[in-house]
Protein backbone atom coordinates (compact mmCIF):
# COMPACT_ATOMS: atom_id res chain seq x y z
CA UNK A 1 0.00 0.00 0.00
CA UNK A 2 1.12 3.58 -0.95
CA UNK A 3 2.01 5.78 1.84
CA UNK A 4 3.39 9.08 -0.05
CA UNK A 5 1.95 11.50 -1.82
CA UNK A 6 1.78 11.43 -5.53
CA UNK A 7 4.95 11.47 -7.70
CA UNK A 8 6.42 14.42 -9.88
CA UNK A 9 6.02 11.68 -12.86
CA UNK A 10 2.47 10.17 -11.54
CA UNK A 11 1.06 14.12 -11.84
CA UNK A 12 2.25 14.72 -15.28
CA UNK A 13 0.65 11.52 -16.35
CA UNK A 14 -2.66 12.92 -15.03
CA UNK A 15 -2.52 16.72 -15.74
CA UNK A 16 -1.55 15.96 -19.39
CA UNK A 17 -4.12 15.47 -21.21
CA UNK A 18 -5.95 18.29 -19.42
CA UNK A 19 -2.92 20.48 -20.51
CA UNK A 20 -3.17 19.54 -24.37
CA UNK A 21 -7.14 19.94 -24.29
CA UNK A 22 -6.62 23.90 -23.01
CA UNK A 23 -3.96 23.87 -25.25
CA UNK A 24 -5.97 22.75 -28.53
CA UNK A 25 -9.04 25.09 -27.34
CA UNK A 26 -6.66 28.32 -27.12
CA UNK A 27 -5.39 27.22 -30.71
CA UNK A 28 -8.89 27.38 -31.79
CA UNK A 29 -9.30 30.97 -31.54
CA UNK A 30 -5.59 31.79 -32.41
CA UNK A 31 -6.02 30.14 -35.90
CA UNK A 32 -9.36 32.18 -36.39
CA UNK A 33 -7.20 35.24 -35.59
CA UNK A 34 -4.87 34.67 -37.69
CA UNK A 35 -7.35 33.50 -40.76
CA UNK A 36 -9.08 36.75 -40.58
CA UNK A 37 -6.05 38.82 -39.94
CA UNK A 38 -5.51 39.74 -43.77
CA UNK A 39 -9.12 40.61 -43.50
CA UNK A 40 -9.05 44.14 -41.38
CA UNK A 41 -8.98 45.05 -37.92
CA UNK A 42 -12.18 44.75 -37.82
CA UNK A 43 -12.64 41.26 -38.32
CA UNK A 44 -9.86 40.92 -35.95
CA UNK A 45 -11.56 42.65 -33.11
CA UNK A 46 -14.68 40.79 -33.79
CA UNK A 47 -12.95 37.12 -33.53
CA UNK A 48 -11.18 38.45 -30.48
CA UNK A 49 -14.44 39.49 -28.42
CA UNK A 50 -16.26 36.66 -29.30
CA UNK A 51 -13.22 33.96 -28.34
CA UNK A 52 -12.87 35.28 -24.81
CA UNK A 53 -17.25 34.23 -24.42
CA UNK A 54 -16.11 31.01 -26.36
CA UNK A 55 -13.34 30.22 -23.78
CA UNK A 56 -15.57 30.98 -21.08
CA UNK A 57 -18.33 27.91 -22.41
CA UNK A 58 -15.15 25.61 -23.81
CA UNK A 59 -13.95 25.49 -20.04
CA UNK A 60 -17.21 25.25 -18.64
CA UNK A 61 -17.47 21.82 -21.12
CA UNK A 62 -13.68 21.32 -19.85
CA UNK A 63 -15.04 21.00 -16.02
CA UNK A 64 -17.84 19.04 -17.08
CA UNK A 65 -15.56 16.37 -18.41
CA UNK A 66 -12.94 16.65 -16.14
CA UNK A 67 -15.40 15.93 -13.37
CA UNK A 68 -16.88 12.95 -15.52
CA UNK A 69 -12.65 11.69 -15.56
CA UNK A 70 -12.84 11.58 -11.87
CA UNK A 71 -16.36 9.68 -11.58
CA UNK A 72 -14.57 6.93 -14.35
CA UNK A 73 -11.49 7.19 -12.38
CA UNK A 74 -13.23 6.26 -9.30
CA UNK A 75 -15.04 3.22 -10.79
CA UNK A 76 -11.86 2.48 -12.65
CA UNK A 77 -10.46 1.67 -9.80
CA UNK A 78 -13.22 -0.05 -8.07
CA UNK A 79 -13.36 -2.74 -11.18
CA UNK A 80 -16.96 -1.30 -11.82
CA UNK A 81 -16.99 -1.52 -16.06
CA UNK A 82 -20.61 -1.27 -16.45
CA UNK A 83 -20.91 1.77 -14.38
CA UNK A 84 -17.47 3.33 -16.99
CA UNK A 85 -19.62 2.92 -19.76
CA UNK A 86 -23.37 4.55 -17.81
CA UNK A 87 -21.46 7.41 -16.92
CA UNK A 88 -19.64 7.99 -20.15
CA UNK A 89 -22.96 8.15 -21.92
CA UNK A 90 -24.68 9.95 -19.34
CA UNK A 91 -21.69 12.94 -19.21
CA UNK A 92 -21.82 12.75 -22.95
CA UNK A 93 -25.29 13.58 -23.70
CA UNK A 94 -25.68 15.73 -20.81
CA UNK A 95 -23.05 17.93 -21.87
CA UNK A 96 -24.58 17.54 -25.90
CA UNK A 97 -28.11 18.66 -24.29
CA UNK A 98 -26.87 21.36 -22.54
CA UNK A 99 -24.62 22.92 -24.95
CA UNK A 100 -27.45 22.30 -27.72
CA UNK A 101 -29.51 24.56 -25.66
CA UNK A 102 -26.79 27.13 -25.06
CA UNK A 103 -26.37 26.92 -29.14
CA UNK A 104 -30.04 27.84 -29.74
CA UNK A 105 -29.71 30.49 -27.27
CA UNK A 106 -26.96 32.00 -28.46
CA UNK A 107 -28.61 32.10 -32.04
CA UNK A 108 -32.16 33.75 -30.83
CA UNK A 109 -30.75 36.20 -28.01
CA UNK A 110 -27.19 36.89 -29.64
CA UNK A 111 -27.26 40.49 -29.80
CA UNK A 112 -29.21 40.59 -26.00
CA UNK A 113 -25.67 38.45 -24.85
CA UNK A 114 -23.55 40.24 -26.37
CA UNK A 115 -24.77 43.92 -25.42
CA UNK A 116 -24.86 42.51 -22.09
CA UNK A 117 -21.13 41.20 -21.80
CA UNK A 118 -19.89 43.88 -24.79
CA UNK A 119 -22.27 47.48 -23.81
CA UNK A 120 -20.20 50.10 -26.40
CA UNK A 121 -18.87 48.35 -29.37
CA UNK A 122 -18.14 50.32 -32.71
CA UNK A 123 -20.89 49.58 -34.86
CA UNK A 124 -18.56 47.45 -37.07
CA UNK A 125 -17.12 45.16 -34.76
CA UNK A 126 -20.64 44.25 -33.35
CA UNK A 127 -21.72 43.55 -36.78
CA UNK A 128 -19.37 41.43 -37.27
CA UNK A 129 -19.15 40.27 -34.10
CA UNK A 130 -22.49 39.21 -34.22
CA UNK A 131 -22.41 37.15 -36.99
CA UNK A 132 -18.99 34.94 -35.92
CA UNK A 133 -20.95 34.95 -32.47
CA UNK A 134 -24.00 32.62 -34.28
CA UNK A 135 -21.29 30.59 -36.24
CA UNK A 136 -19.30 29.47 -33.65
CA UNK A 137 -22.16 28.68 -31.40
CA UNK A 138 -23.11 25.80 -33.53
CA UNK A 139 -19.67 24.58 -32.71
CA UNK A 140 -20.63 24.34 -29.13
CA UNK A 141 -22.30 20.60 -29.33
CA UNK A 142 -19.54 19.66 -31.01
CA UNK A 143 -16.69 20.37 -28.84
CA UNK A 144 -19.30 18.92 -25.79
CA UNK A 145 -18.52 15.60 -27.60
CA UNK A 146 -14.99 16.23 -28.24
CA UNK A 147 -14.07 16.90 -24.92
CA UNK A 148 -15.94 14.06 -23.43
Amino acid sequence: MRTHAFTTKDIVKMAWPVVVEFALAATVGISDTIMVSNVGDVAVSAVGLIDSVNMLFISVFTAIATGTTVVVAQLFGKGDRDNIHKTIAQSSLLLFLVMSVVTIVVVIFNRQIFDIIYPEVDTAVRNNSLSYFIITAFTYPLFAIFLN
